[in-house]
């Protein structure tokens, strides 16, 4: 174990980017190479070497391309790493400052319901949804944050809470980039209120939208399998092809 937190922590590489962009909140536009964190506020390295040094509170999105650390974290809370992933909640809340905290709680929470803290999730959750900084597409930042917290609420068994949730992405539309997290969830908030029918088809819109690689296309296949397997369905068979 001792070797997988490491190298989770050594994968971090979050305050090296070729190309970041930061919006601030007076309309103003920043470019830089490279961006990083200092006591709060965000330093960004423009042309010719120069930084700059912005208040949190100033800026009104930020983005860059994916950090190691994001990349890692993915990785190893697929894999069932949990351990090693909650071991690095410091990197979280910085990666959080640069765009990526969104997607990063989304996995983290994954880390902290395996484990059985419930309640942790929540509260980090709900905190990330106000206080990370979001990326200039904020309405995919919501539908992460909102499916990562339909599937708290689906697994302490809060199913009008997880109701809100959905009815608070579909009436404010939802990023299609997001879409395989939101029909996850979504599946599983049916499943939970013993709708097979309707979890079907929310798993069934991973499996048809995402390649076959996808990781959460693959979790939507296995939900799938284990309904078809309940109710002892004649599908499983083609399905198993797939």
């Amino acid at each position: 174990m001792k070797k997988i937190i490491f190298t989770l922590l050594t994968l971090v590489g979050f305050t090296s980017w070729s190309q970041v962009t930061i919006g601030l909140k007076d309309g103003k536009l920043i470019e830089g190479q490279e961006i990083g964190e200092k006591t709060g506020r965000i330093t960004i390295t423009i042309s010719g070497g120069a930084t700059r040094t912005l208040d949190k509170n100033d800026i009104k999105y930020i983005d860059c391309p994916q950090p190691k650390y994001i990349s890692s974290l993915i990785k190893y809370t697929n894999a069932g790493k949990y351990d090693a992933v909650l071991k690095t909640e410091k990197n979280l809340k910085e990666v959080s400052l640069f765009g990526w905290g969104q997607i990063g709680h989304l996995y983290y929470s994954r880390a902290l319901l395996a484990k059985g803290k419930v309640e942790d999730a929540r509260k980090m959750l709900r905190r990330a949804r106000f206080s990370a900084v979001n990326t200039s597409n904020k309405l995919l930042d919501d539908t992460i944050i909102m499916a990562a917290l339909i599937d708290i609420e689906v697994h302490d068994k809060k199913l009008a809470a997880a109701e809100d949730y959905i009815k608070k992405i579909s009436e404010k539309q939802f990023d299609s980039n997001g879409q395989k997290y939101y029909f996850m969830a979504k599946g599983n908030y049916y499943r939970a209120k013993g709708d097979a029918n309707q979890a079907l088809a929310s798993y069934f819109k991973v499996i048809l939208l995402e390649s076959p690689k996808d990781f959460e296309r693959k979790r939507a296949l296995e939900k799938v399998k284990e309904i078809y397997t309940e109710f002892n369905d004649p599908r499983l068979a083609e399905l198993n092809k797939l």
